[in-house]
């Protein structure tokens, strides 16, 4: 789960390509306490894996600039990071949170403008996207959890 959830390097989205992860619940019904870390091989960093693999497809998709293609591929790796977001320790939970909620922004942004990619570019959201700072720390950090606790090496 890091950068390239969507890494558009053409248009230079590459600092918004964010996969995220989620949080450990350690009991049986969902409803129990995350756990303070993550651990290599534990549920969230196997969820975390899988929304970096998907990450990697909407790379792909995004490459290839086919509409229907990236829309497929970004809704995949919302999903495969949302699902994580629901396992990620607390150590890590409100950094998680943080990346899934500019996901949702690139998701809405690319929706919003149909899935092609010029439009995207020419979007004043994606300028203010790129603009933020703290997307890249946010990311950065989550490449640096995910490859300490998880094992995760950020491309």
């Amino acid at each position: 789960m890091r950068r390239s959830l969507i890494a558009v390097p053409v248009l230079a989205l590459a600092s918004l390509a964010l996969v995220a992860c989620g949080d450990d619940d350690k009991s049986s019904g969902g409803g129990g306490v995350r756990a303070a870390t993550a651990v290599e091989g534990d549920a969230f960093c196997t969820a975390a894996a899988a929304a970096d693999v998907a990450g990697d497809s909407t790379s792909v998709a995004i490459d290839a600039g086919d509409p229907t293609g990236i829309k497929s591929a970004v809704d995949a790796a919302v999903a495969a990071a949302q699902a994580a977001q629901k396992l990620a320790p607390t150590d890590i939970a409100a950094t998680v949170d943080n990346v899934v909620k500019v996901q949702l922004d690139i998701r809405d942004l690319f929706a919003s403008n149909d899935y092609d990619l010029a439009a995207v570019a020419q979007d004043p959201a994606f300028a203010e996207m790129q603009a933020d700072a703290s997307v890249d720390e946010t990311a950065t950090e989550l490449d640096t959890y995910l490859e300490d606790k998880c094992g995760i090496v950020a491309d």
